[in-house]
C-alpha cells in the first residue's frame, strides 16, 4: 500500500483495483514508550509532543497514552525492524538529531579481566616464537583439490559448505589447518624459501547436528598448527643442523612445560594408537601422537615427519615435519594459580648420576617415574635423561642409558649416607620394575 500511495503522489499513477494473494501473517505490534527512558539512555531532554510528532510522521499510529506514557501501533512495513521499545527510541534519537546527544564519560570504571583462555593463547604465541616459528594467517575457507593435493582425509558428510562458492577452492570451511599450512609451505618452497618455520592458531569447524534457534549445529575447535622444514640454524657462521624428529619434539614438550601441563601429557608411538590408519601423510615410524592423561587419555595432537611418498609427490627434497595441538582441550588441562614465591634454599643441590642397559622399548619417561617413586618425595627434584648409546658392546634390543637424579633437603645437609639409601632404593626398585636390567659402573 505503500509503495502504491507512492506512485499515486509522485508518478501521476492511477489504481485501477486491488489484487490480493496470500495470507498476511503479521499480527499487529503495539508498543508503549515510556518518556524517562529516553533521558536515561539518550542523555537528553526530548518533550512528549516532540516525540509523537516524530513517530506520528513515521507512520507509527498513537493508540493512548499519558504524562508518562503513550502506546504506538507499528506500520506493517516496519514490523521486522521495529519490536521493541529501544527501537522507538532510535528513530526518536535519529531524527531529533544525533548531535543533540551530549556526550558523557561512564560513572563507573571497571578494570577490564583476562581469561583463562586468552591467557595460555598469549603464552602460545610466545613459546612459538621464542623456539624461532613466525605466525602465519590464512584463510578459514578451503576446498576439495587443496586437500586432495596433500592426501588429507576429510568427512564431506559434515563438512559445512559454501552455499554459493566463488570456486571450488572455497567451497567449505576447514575441517583441519593442515593443509593451509603445508600450502604455505610448498608456495614458500618452490620460491626459494628451502627454510621455513611456521604456525597458525585458528579454528576448524564440523557440523555435528542440524542447526536450529539456539545453535548453530557446528563444533569449532580451536587448534595450534606448525610446520617445519629446512635448517635449525640458518646461518653462515654455526655449523648447518637439519631439522629432525627431535627437533619438533622439543618445540613440543617445551609448549607443554611453559603451560605446567606435562604430567598431564603422553607422548607414544603412532603404531600403538588408532590414528595410524587414518593419518597415512604422516612417515609410519617418525610420527607420535599426543595424549590428555585422566581417567580415559584422549589424542589432542600429533607431531613427525610426512610421509616420503608424500614428499616425492610434493618435489620436496628435504625432511619437512607438522605437528598439531587442540588448545581447547589444553585450555580446560591448565589450572591457572597465583604465583608464589619461597625462600631461596640455603643447603646445596646434590645430584648422582646412574647408568644401566635395559629394553629399548622402556620409554624415558616410564624410567622417570619409577626413579621418581623410589626417592622421598621431601628431596626430590627431578631426573634427567643426558646419555644413550645403542651400538657396539649393548646387545641387539637393549640400550645403554644414563640419568641424573637431583636431590636437596630444604632444612638440612645431604650427608652421604642418605644419598647413597636413596640411590639404593632406585637401583632396587628398578630391578624390581624391569628384570632385564643391568647396571653399569
Amino acid at each position: 500500500m505503500r509503495a502504491m500511495q507512492l506512485l499515486v503522489e509522485y508518478a501521476d499513477a492511477e489504481v485501477e483495483g486491488l489484487v490480493e494473494d496470500g495470507e498476511n501473517k503479521l499480527e499487529p505490534i503495539e508498543i508503549t514508550l515510556r518518556y524517562n527512558q529516553i533521558k536515561r539512555i539518550l542523555g537528553c531532554e526530548i518533550s512528549p509532543e516532540r516525540c509523537i510528532n516524530i513517530l506520528e510522521n513515521l507512520g507509527f499510529k498513537k493508540l493512548g497514552g499519558n504524562e508518562a506514557a503513550a502506546k504506538f501501533l507499528v506500520p506493517s512495513f516496519r514490523a521486522y525492524d521495529v519490536t521493541r521499545e529501544i527501537d522507538l527510541i532510535e528513530e526518536i534519537a535519529r531524527i531529533n538529531g544525533y548531535d543533540k546527544i551530549a556526550p558523557t564519560l561512564p560513572n563507573k570504571s571497571q578494570t577490564p579481566t583476562i581469561t583463562l583462555a586468552e591467557k595460555v593463547i598469549k603464552k602460545v604465541h610466545e613459546s612459538m616464537l621464542s623456539a624461532g616459528l613466525n605466525e602465519i594467517q590464512t584463510s578459514s575457507l578451503i576446498g576439495k583439490p587443496l586437500l586432495d593435493k596433500f592426501k588429507i582425509p576429510y568427512d564431506d558428510i559434515n563438512a559445512v559448505k559454501v552455499a554459493n562458492a566463488a570456486s571450488e577452492d572455497y567451497s567449505m570451511l576447514r575441517q583441519t589447518l593442515a593443509a593451509s599450512v603445508l600450502s604455505c609451505m610448498k608456495y614458500n618452497f618452490d620460491n626459494g624459501q628451502k627454510n621455513f618455520w611456521a604456525y597458525e592458531i585458528g579454528r576448524t569447524y564440523l557440523k555435528v547436528a542440524e542447526a536450529d534457534e539456539k545453535s548453530s549445529g557446528v563444533k569449532e575447535t580451536l587448534v595450534l598448527e606448525g610446520i617445519l622444514t629446512g635448517e635449525v640454524q640458518n646461518s653462515k657462521w654455526q655449523i648447518k643442523t637439519n631439522t629432525d624428529f627431535f627437533t619438533v619434539k622439543g618445540i613440543v614438550e617445551s609448549l607443554f612445560n611453559e603451560l605446567d601441563v606435562t604430567r598431564r601429557i603422553k607422548i607414544v608411538p603412532i603404531q600403538e594408537t588408532e590414528l595410524a590408519q587414518t593419518h597415512k601423510i604422516f612417515h609410519p615410524y617418525k610420527t607420535a601422537v599426543i595424549l590428555l592423561l585422566g581417567k580415559k587419555p584422549q589424542p589432542i595432537g600429533y607431531f613427525g615427519q610426512l610421509h616420503p611418498t608424500l614428499q616425492d609427490k610434493l618435489k620436496l627434497n628435504q625432511d619437512a615435519f607438522l605437528f598439531k595441538v587442540d588448545l581447547d582441550q589444553i585450555i580446560s588441562a591448565v589450572k591457572e594459580s597465583v604465583p608464589r614465591f619461597k625462600h631461596l634454599p640455603q643447603y646445596p643441590e646434590v645430584r648422582r648420576d646412574l647408568a644401566f642397559i635395559i629394553n629399548d622399548n622402556v620409554s624415558s619417561e616410564e624410567i622417570q617415574r619409577v626413579i621418581k617413586g623410589a626417592v622421598k618425595q621431601n628431596i626430590y627434584k627431578g631426573s634427567e635423561i643426558f646419555d644413550v648409546y645403542q651400538g657396539e658392546h649393548v646387545e641387539e634390543g637393549f640400550k645403554s642409558v644414563a640419568f641424573r637424579i637431583k636431590m636437596q633437603d630444604e632444612n638440612a645437609t645431604l650427608t652421604d649416607e642418605i644419598i647413597d639409601q636413596q640411590m639404593t632404593s632406585v637401583r632396587e626398585k628398578l630391578q624390581k620394575t624391569y628384570a632385564q636390567i643391568t647396571f653399569r659402573e
